[in-house]
Formats: structure tokens, C-alpha cells, sequence
């Protein structure tokens, strides 16, 4: 989550502090992977075990800190460095890098209240935590997570300040307003825009390996190494246990690979003019049109994008309706959290008839 920086008359500032680079987090989470790995094959008493749950808990060690190593680094570096209630522009910025950009900018006049949300967990003893999370609500629905603590108080003062110093009423007047992400690609052809892009594939397909390594892997080594130590019985019965329980998040796994398989193979493109948005998919070798789906403007009711670091990797922009149709959804992960609120509000803004798009 972001910490409170500072404030001035003229802003509040909410950072998420500096940046990690990328290879120091895997070189660190690598080196502790290894490590399991040689107490794993060298240590004797876990060389020597006479069962396999000595060997289990370090192979588990080894495949968490490896499992970190292909999430947290990306993850971090793809947050917006600060989020900016800047008061002369009379908005709430998103900022990429600070004074070089992009930037994604949502008027003060989108902003519907500022609020606490509350998560409640109880551990195995049955003692429950609260964690409250402080938020900017936007009118169409979207959320805007800054800043988290066990202390409610906490987050209420923060709460107070930003009632009492943010203006809703001040006008817009953006400085260097960023143009929508170049990972887009826009062609304008009055009188409607068409915007096409790809879904990234980067490093997930290895990132998927691993997973299904794991997930198909801990069954097999529990009942092969219970085998070998002559504990037939309990190997394969924890082999079945542990199948079961894995078999949820087996189910996500099976829908990411098939996402990623579709991604491979599709372009994705809206279209947008005075009247509806138009959304297909082309297969991308061939061009040939395989989806298309119209939204009339007149039929839709917001365009939403949240962003709260705890969940980003499942954000999406949706669009709602005012039936009680299910959200469309937008998947756009080649986009990063600031390239998607650009899109969102730009969306958003030719919907309410805010702003023609430009």
C-alpha cells in the first residue's frame, strides 16, 4: 500500500517509495531458493531422514521463495510511484515517475467521497484481525485504495485531513495531460476512433511452468519419497489430500493458461464514435474477425477501473450497464495501473459526454 508523504497548500502526496530493481529481487529470493535446494542435498540429518516430511517442508521452502521471485519484482516496479491530490490542477494524479510521466489524471469532480473499508481474518485459533483501508470513491463506482493500518483512528485523522484540504469543487486544468499509452495503437478516422493492441505474453508462459510444476509436482514427490521409505500407504494417501486441495487453484491455473493461449493467437480492438463501442477480436496471423460485441453509449453506465495494490493483478477495466447484464470486462495486462486509469477515464469521460475523445 502507498504511506502519506507530505502536504502543502497546493498538494497531498501519497508514495509508495522507491522503486526495487527488478534483478535485485530475484537475485535475492533465488539465492534463499537455493539455499533450500543445498540443505535439501547436502544436509545430512536431511539427507539421511528416514521420512519424507523433512525433505517436504524444505522442498516447500525452495518453491515459495521461487514462486516470490517470479511475482514480487514485477509487481512492485508496475505501481505507480506516487498517487498526487494536486489542488492548482484540481485532480488526483496517478504518476508513472514523477516530472517525466505518464500520468493519468481524474478530476476532482469524479470524486464522490473519501472512505474507510474494512477486512476482517481470523487465524486457526480463532482470533480475528481487522486491517481498515483508507479510499478514493469515484462516482462511477471505482475505488482508489491509499494507505492501510490496524488502527482505524489512524486512517480516520488521514480521512479528515483529505475532507477538510481536497476541494471538489476546484476546475480541472491539467499541466501536462499524457496521451493515452502507446501500447495502444490509435488511428483517428472521423467520425469514430479505433484503438487495437495485444495482450502481453513476456515471461508468463515460465511463470505458468513453474506453477504447474508445483501444483502437479507435490503430490508426485509425497508419494514417490514416502514410497521409497517404505510408507506406502500414508505417501499416497497425503498425495490424495494434498490433490484435493490443490485442485482450486489448479482450476485458476488451467483459466490463466487458457487466457494466455487466446492472447497468443488474438488482437484485440474497440471501436469508438458518437453513438457505441464496438469491441473485437481478430485472429492475429490471419486478421480474420473471430468476436464482436456492440455497447450502445445510451445503455451503458459507467466505466470503472479500481486500483489497490493488494489486487493488482486481477484489475480490469469493466464496463457496467444499467440492465442487470454482467459487466463487460476489458483485459488490457499490457497496460500497467496508471495506462489503464488513462484508458478508464478517457472511456468514462466520452460516456458522460465530458470531453469528445482526443
Amino acid at each position: 500500500m502507498y504511506n502519506y508523504l507530505s502536504s502543502d497548500p497546493d498538494k497531498i502526496i501519497y508514495s509508495s517509495g522507491p522503486r526495487t530493481k527488478a534483478w535485485k529481487g530475484i537475485v535475492f529470493f533465488l539465492s534463499l531458493a537455493l539455499m533450500g535446494w543445498i540443505i535439501h542435498l547436502f544436509f545430512p540429518p536431511a539427507k539421511e531422514a528416514a521420512w519424507v516430511m523433512v525433505k517436504f517442508v524444505l522442498w516447500i521452502i525452495s518453491g515459495f521463495f521461487l514462486l516470490v521471485m517470479f511475482i514480487a519484482p514485477e509487481s512492485r516496479i508496475d505501481f505507480p510511484v506516487n498517487i498526487v491530490f494536486d489542488h492548482r490542477q484540481g485532480a488526483l494524479l496517478m504518476e508513472d515517475q514523477p516530472k517525466i510521466g505518464p500520468w493519468a489524471y481524474i478530476p476532482y469532480r469524479k470524486i464522490e467521497a473519501f472512505d474507510i473499508h474494512e477486512r476482517r481474518s481470523s487465524n486457526k485459533d480463532g482470533n480475528e484481525t481487522i486491517t481498515y483501508y483508507l479510499f478514493t470513491g469515484l462516482k462511477n463506482g471505482s475505488r482508489i485504495f491509499l494507505e492501510s493500518s490496524n488502527n482505524r483512528e489512524e486512517l480516520q485523522t488521514r480521512m479528515d485531513q483529505l475532507v477538510k484540504e481536497v476541494d471538489l469543487t476546484l476546475p480541472f486544468k491539467p499541466e501536462n495531460k499524457s496521451s493515452l499509452s502507446p501500447k495502444l495503437f490509435r488511428e483517428d478516422a472521423p467520425p469514430k476512433t479505433v484503438l487495437s493492441w495485444t495482450n502481453k505474453i513476456g515471461d508468463r508462459p515460465l511463470r505458468l511452468l513453474f506453477y504447474s510444476l508445483v501444483l502437479t509436482g507435490l503430490p508426485t514427490f509425497i508419494a514417490i519419497s514416502a514410497y521409497q521409505d517404505g510408507k506406502n500407504e500414508m505417501g499416497f494417501a497425503m498425495a490424495f489430500f494434498i490433490t484435493l486441495f490443490l485442485m482450486i487453484p489448479g482450476w485458476f491455473l488451467v483459466k490463466a493458461i487458457s487466457n494466455l493461449v487466446k492472447d497468443f493467437k488474438t488482437r484485440y480492438a474497440l471501436t469508438i464514435t458518437n453513438e457505441d463501442l464496438e469491441f473485437y477480436e481478430f485472429a492475429l496471423q490471419t486478421g480474420i474477425m473471430q468476436h464482436q460485441l456492440r455497447f450502445p453509449w445510451t445503455e451503458m453506465k459507467a466505466v470503472r477501473y479500481s486500483f489497490s495494490p493488494l489486487y493488482n493483478y486481477t484489475d480490469d477495466i469493466e464496463i457496467d450497464f444499467h440492465s442487470d447484464k454482467e459487466p463487460f470486462v476489458l483485459r488490457l495486462n499490457a497496460l500497467n495501473p496508471v495506462e489503464r486509469m488513462q484508458l478508464a477515464i478517457w472511456l468514462d469521460d466520452h460516456l458522460r459526454q465530458e470531453a469528445p475523445p482526443q
